[in-house]
């Protein structure tokens, strides 16, 4: 959905382009590939999964 609405304004943010959300797409996809580290959810609560 987000790549058909996206693609066809170039790739600048400023007009509706695709690089903000490629930007965050990039990043949630290496937290899921290497989770959250200091910042995961478990470890500030003190929980080992």
């Amino acid at each position: 959905m987000i790549v058909y609405h996206h693609v066809g304004k170039g790739f600048g943010w400023g007009g509706g382009g695709y690089e903000y959300p490629l930007m965050w797409s990039l990043l949630m996809f290496a937290v899921a590939l290497r989770g959250g580290g200091p910042w995961s959810l478990d470890r500030k609560i003190g929980w080992q999964l």
